[in-house]
């Protein structure tokens, strides 16, 4: 999937919520961070394309043959600031109220990973 004003830096997660109208939307959850260097992970929100044929087209590349890629957006961006700087965030969990919990894998000098509860700073996300 290509996303109008997303940048793949290192997405990991892909959640379905309601959009702010109720109508169906996507989170994108651009929050990899291997060496936990980033200071500009983000969450995405777009509106859930739909499965329509005449909105995709065949995917460049020889690998790629015949896998079809659907175009969506515009994305709404949201910058992500954990408390304790940054993490590689490999999954992301819905609250009700709009509450978000990030996990994140060990890293250097770490043994163990780590769950951060955000309040979600995305606008209408009171789900």
């Amino acid at each position: 999937m290509r996303v109008r004003g997303a940048e793949n830096v290192d997405w990991e997660e892909i959640a379905a919520l309601p959009c702010p109208d109720g109508s169906p939307c996507l989170l994108i959850a651009d929050t990899g961070d291997n060496l936990e260097r980033r200071d500009d992970p983000a969450l995405y929100r777009i509106r859930e394309p739909a499965l329509d044929p005449a909105r995709t087209r065949p995917a460049p590349g020889p690998r790629d043959e015949g896998v079809p890629v659907l175009e969506a957006g515009p994305a709404e961006r949201f910058p992500l600031r954990l408390p304790d700087g940054p993490r590689d965030v490999e999954a992301v969990l819905l609250l009700p109220g709009g509450r978000v919990v990030l996990s994140s894998e060990a890293g250097p000098g770490r043994r163990q990973g780590q769950l951060s509860r955000l309040r979600c700073a995305v606008p209408g996300a009171e789900w």
